[in-house]
């Protein structure tokens, strides 16, 4: 299973604009080419910052979605003059190496970045990070190894109902012991100060 994602930083005071452009082309594909696109705004973190993500079986579906949004003259014209709405600031294409269960109202996603030397052991460890912190909160956390971009990265991704959710899955890894004795282990396979969290909300 493969992963798309585009993010895009909208314009000063066009954020609404940009949810409203971006969701009306979003339902257009999701109807036409059979996607599945989410889109998510970022909590406590950019303000202006908005994030597309779908899925796929394989990466040959990937490329047939290509091909049929840049062919597809209808979509395209909804485009026009969308550069004065927001800007796009990436494209990624990642591997789900474990599944993260359907999108929610809100998911946490962490960012790691591997020791390249140790990039297969530090690759193996993290998927036992996401194991336990499965085990350990009862919420599926899934793993997305990146095939574009910097693919020294890991994101670990799990979905809530509700912020008091997230909240609540967060006390229980803090106070596992198991789950603490993981920082020592991580040392040499995952780089210093790398991890980055960010929490984001579904709004289509």
């Amino acid at each position: 299973m493969f992963i798309a994602g585009r993010t895009l930083t909208a314009k000063s005071g066009r954020m609404a604009d940009a949810i409203s452009l971006t969701g009306s082309v979003l339902s257009s594909m999701n109807s036409k080419m059979g996607t599945d696109y989410s889109m998510h705004v970022d909590i406590g973190g950019d303000p202006n910052a908005v994030f597309l993500t779908t899925g796929f079986e394989t990466l040959a579906d990937y490329e047939q979605m290509r091909m049929s949004y840049m062919a597809d003259q209808e979509i395209n014209s909804m485009l026009v003059g969308s550069e004065s709405i927001a800007d796009i600031v990436e494209d990624r294409l990642g591997e789900i190496i474990k599944p993260m269960g359907e999108f929610a109202a809100f998911a946490a996603v962490n960012t790691v970045r591997v020791e390249t030397p140790k990039q297969m052991e530090a690759t193996a460890f993290c998927l036992e990070v996401a194991e336990l912190a499965t085990s350990i909160s009862g919420d599926e956390v899934g793993v997305v190894r990146p095939l574009t971009g910097d693919i020294s990265e890991l994101f670990f991704v799990t979905n809530f109902a509700s912020m008091e959710d997230l909240n609540q899955s967060n006390a229980k890894l803090s106070e596992n012991e198991d789950w603490l004795a993981l920082y020592e282990k991580s040392v040499g396979l995952i780089v210093p100060g790398s991890l980055h969290y960010a929490i984001r909300q579904k709004v289509m």
